[in-house]
């Protein structure tokens, strides 16, 4: 008979003969030899539990370390963007130029020196203080070399024209690219020569023959050409700067 069976027939005869109620417990049957394997089971969905919390944080460092990078890009670009608009404004407030890819040696400014448009004369500068007069715009700025300014004239087309009412060249390049030259004359004693009718520009050559002189490139509607004239004289200066 089985331990179940003995005590509901202990139960039965005690109610039917009104005696009392006694006998021992036994312990029951646990979980674990019921289920034999629930703690094996248990331990198997902790262990993918904690595998899926690792997977859950790296992918959330995934897209943490993706966000700090994407805001570091748009940090990066924002100061490119704030330092040209910087040397934008600088430039304006200098005069600086952009440097033009005119298909020749050097590049050219694309206005004159202090000028704020390509049909502006800009400053008139001796030869003797071209150091000085460059340093408005730095940047490796510097006047063209005698060679570099026959380089402009031979290698680029010249069509005599009006840009906003102001006589002179336009340079055009093999490439398509193109320069102003205003024919701003010369001054002499705050008196203004031929303007309007003559372009005068500086080259940083110096005449080998007189030591007082140096060279310089004259134009006007029919003609052009290098000459040699005092230092003391004040002219336009067109800037080039160096090829990287």
């Amino acid at each position: 008979m089985s331990r179940l069976a003995e005590i509901e027939n202990r139960i039965i005869n005690a109610q039917a003969g009104g005696q009392a109620l006694s006998f021992g417990l036994t312990s029951c049957a646990t979980d674990s030899t019921i289920y034999p394997d629930k703690i094996s089971i248990s331990s198997k969905w902790l262990v993918r539990k904690k595998k899926q919390e690792e997977e859950e944080r790296h992918l959330r460092e995934l897209e943490e370390a993706q966000q700090r990078r994407e805001e570091e890009l748009w940090r990066k670009r924002e100061e490119e963007e704030r330092l040209r608009n910087a040397l934008m404004q600088e430039r304006l407030r200098r005069g600086t130029a952009e440097p033009v890819d005119m298909g020749v040696s050097v590049l050219w400014a694309s206005h004159n020196l202090g000028a704020r448009g390509s049909e502006h004369p800009g400053v008139y500068s001796t030869w003797l203080n071209k150091d000085e007069s460059l340093e408005l715009w730095g940047e490796d700025w510097r006047f063209p070399t005698q060679q570099e300014m026959l380089e402009l004239m031979q290698r680029c087309q010249w069509m005599w024209t009006l840009n906003n009412g102001m006589p002179g060249f336009v340079v055009i390049a093999s490439n398509g690219n193109r320069i102003f030259l205003p024919a701003g004359g010369s001054c002499i004693a705050q008196q203004y020569d031929s303007y309007g009718i003559a372009g005068r520009y500086w080259c940083d050559t110096a005449d080998n023959l007189y030591p007082e002189r140096a060279m310089y490139l004259e134009f006007n509607q029919c003609s052009g050409n290098i000459y040699s004239i005092t230092k003391t004289l004040q002219m336009n200066v067109r800037p080039v700067k160096d090829r990287k």
